[in-house]
């Protein structure tokens, strides 16, 4: 009888392995989003009580807009770019910059401080249905002034 009873342990030790990793695996729910899942729920709400409502799937849809800026609210965190090409029948778009925007000015980390009038700005934004967007991403530039070419100046 002893040699039937020693056989079953080992297949109840596997049964009880299997059991315990496929708890596991299901309780962190996949690895990735185990460790942001509470702040993906706090955002959540916030914009909830702000009337923005954003899902998952906005907050994935960014897009780009490239121009020149206009005006700069930084006591609002607000700026307004006028675009290079019209969008959806638009000119100019205004964006709110929170405190997790990362801003940058000739690739060096920037603050909305540091964004002035007339400069040249590539800003990835999450578009919202009611107000401005919410920046994600402002790379400024530096205005390049072109000299005329001495080709341009010549007439023959």
């Amino acid at each position: 009888m002893r040699s039937g009873e020693n056989s079953v342990r080992p297949l109840l030790a596997l049964l009880m392995l299997s059991v315990l990793l496929t708890g596991l695996v299901a309780g962190c729910g996949g690895g990735d989003q185990s460790g942001n899942g509470g702040e993906e729920k706090q955002q959540a709400g916030k914009d909830a009580e702000q009337g923005g409502g954003a899902s998952k799937v906005e907050e994935s849809d960014k897009k780009i807009a490239l121009g020149t800026i206009q005006t700069v609210e930084e006591d609002k965190r607000k700026i307004s770019v006028k675009l290079a090409a019209e969008v959806r029948g638009k000119k100019q778009l205004a964006f709110k910059v929170n405190k997790r925007t990362d801003i940058t000015f000739g690739g060096e980390k920037a603050e909305i401080g540091d964004i002035t009038e007339g400069q040249q700005a590539k800003i990835e934004y999450v578009d919202r249905d009611k107000g401005p967007g919410r920046a994600v991403n402002v790379e400024l530039f530096e205005v390049q002034r072109r000299e005329p070419s001495e080709e341009g100046e010549k007439t023959n």
